[in-house]
């Protein structure tokens, strides 16, 4: 084309620059050409042009997915890898789009329409996270998913761990993965909540924490839902020797949870003791706060029976005094009496006792083993009769413990047997000198009879001072 002449749309002939194109030998056409040999070739092949009126050149319909209008664009077909590269991309979207519509499909889902819409915008954020690779996001968006109060149904639950969980369990933290299977497993059967959780298990053999919360929710479902006691705690020792060897701080939440399917084990047996123990220590790793009423209630009557009737069990004040005990201490609380005779006990009142007698066949155990509670009470009796004397007739002890006076001395044994209190008795002068009582939780009464001892004290020791600083000379002159 150097030095010829090209024609434009008017007909008119204009000469070329000799410096542009001179390498190229090829027609050039003008917008309008290009349209009029556009058009030529639809109707070739059958097609027929459409004009838009809003522009002055055709426009072709075509009938095409939202996938091919994208790698049709001019910016994705310039090379064949960038068109190869974005066809994976959007066949994963594709994939997303799929599974993200099967959980919607889901009848734990689709009840209603405000769900439906929740849960769309919670997928397709899971949705973005995944395709980003945004572990950490991910899982916090799936925990977040899992806990909301609409999440519901089997199949629901299933199809968002086959989509989310499944295939990226590696790349997910594990502890927090567990976290996000308990929320998954109580929408699923017994049976295949069990398959699912041990077919995790084999996979956190490298975190032990992980593993211990696997295997404590493995073993609540084993009591709870099918009564197996034996695999239970088969499992509680395996979690104990796991606690007891992890060379790092374990998360409350793991010994929580371990806590309190022991203490269930331990009730279903009428361990008192271990019992006792076990719910104190999973009351210590939650908040009491964000239990709900009826099972602070409950946990809170277990505790005081447990106590009443557990052997050695002796210091029933720090009980008495634990934040647990407010929902019993109101008149209107179901089982309020369960407190009283808590509070009974401890300062050895065995009249109150024996009025509350009327009551305890709302509980067999109370009823059934009435005479450990009497025993109790009055040992008790006799420690808090220590308080403000030491040495103490056993004619005093037979009237306030309603015991015969020839069976006082083999309470009093009883309790020095207990470690209640330590002294000597002395059968023929009618008295037991005490030189130690055991320590406890006292109440206010008990705390203003110890400040007025230890202001005696002090008067005493104020007094031997005056009375040195006045003899002093003497003394020393001697």
């Amino acid at each position: 084309m150097c030095g010829g002449r090209v024609e434009n749309h008017l007909g008119k002939t204009t000469p070329s620059s000799p410096d542009r194109n001179s390498n190229l030998d090829l027609p050039v056409l003008n917008s309008r050409a290009q349209h009029d040999k556009r058009v030529s070739q639809l109707r070739h092949r059958g097609g027929s042009p459409d004009r838009d009126s809003n522009s002055p050149f055709s426009a072709v319909k075509l009938n095409t997915t939202s996938r091919d209008k994208i790698m049709a664009s001019p910016g994705v077909t310039v090379q064949s890898t960038t068109s190869s590269k974005f066809s994976s991309y959007l066949e994963q979207l594709d994939n997303f789009k799929s599974k993200r519509d099967k959980i919607m499909a889901s009848p734990g889902v689709t009840v209603q329409s405000t769900t439906s819409s929740k849960f769309s915008s919670y997928l397709e954020q899971l949705d973005n996270f995944k395709s980003k690779s945004l572990w950490h996001q991910l899982t916090l968006k799936l925990l977040e998913t899992v806990q909301d109060d609409e999440f519901k149904g089997e199949e629901t639950a299933m199809n968002l761990y086959n989509t989310y969980v499944k295939d990226m369990e590696a790349k997910l933290n594990l502890l927090q993965l567990m976290e996000i299977v308990y929320y998954l497993i109580q929408q699923l059967e017994t049976p295949k909540a069990l398959e699912l959780l041990q077919t995790i298990e084999k996979k956190l053999l490298k975190n032990e924490e992980a593993l211990a919360l696997c295997k404590v929710l493995q073993g609540a479902l084993l009591l709870e839902k099918m009564g197996d006691a034996k695999k239970a705690k088969e499992l509680l020792d395996e979690v104990e020797v796991l606690l007891d060897n992890t060379r790092f701080t374990v998360s409350s939440k793991i010994h929580g949870r371990y806590y309190k399917l022991a203490s269930k084990w331990y009730m279903t047996h009428s361990d008192h003791v271990n019992y006792y123990s076990a719910a104190l220590k999973y009351l210590g790793c939650v908040d009491v706060d964000s239990l709900v009423l009826g099972e602070q209630q409950d946990i809170a009557i277990a505790l005081i029976v447990a106590a009443l009737l557990g052997e050695k069990l002796y210091n029933l004040g720090e009980l008495m005094y634990h934040p647990i005990m407010s929902v019993l201490k109101t008149k209107t609380a179901p089982r309020a009496w369960v407190f009283e005779l808590l509070k009974a006990v401890n300062n050895g009142d065995l009249s109150v006792v024996e009025i509350l007698k009327s009551y305890w066949s709302q509980i067999p155990d109370l009823e059934a083993k009435h005479h450990i509670i009497e025993e109790k009470t009055k040992l008790l009796c006799i420690v808090q009769m220590c308080v403000p004397h030491y040495n103490l007739p056993l004619a005093d002890i037979s009237k306030k413990t309603f015991t015969p006076l020839p069976e006082v001395e083999l309470l009093l044994m009883k309790a020095m047997a207990h470690e209640l209190l330590r002294g000597r008795i002395n059968q023929s002068d009618g008295f037991v000198h005490v030189t130690w009582v055991r320590p406890r939780a006292l109440d206010n009464k008990e705390l203003k009879v110890m400040i007025s001892q230890l202001d005696d004290w002090c008067s005493n020791i104020k007094e031997a001072e005056h009375h040195l600083a006045q003899n002093a000379k003497d003394i020393i002159e001697l």
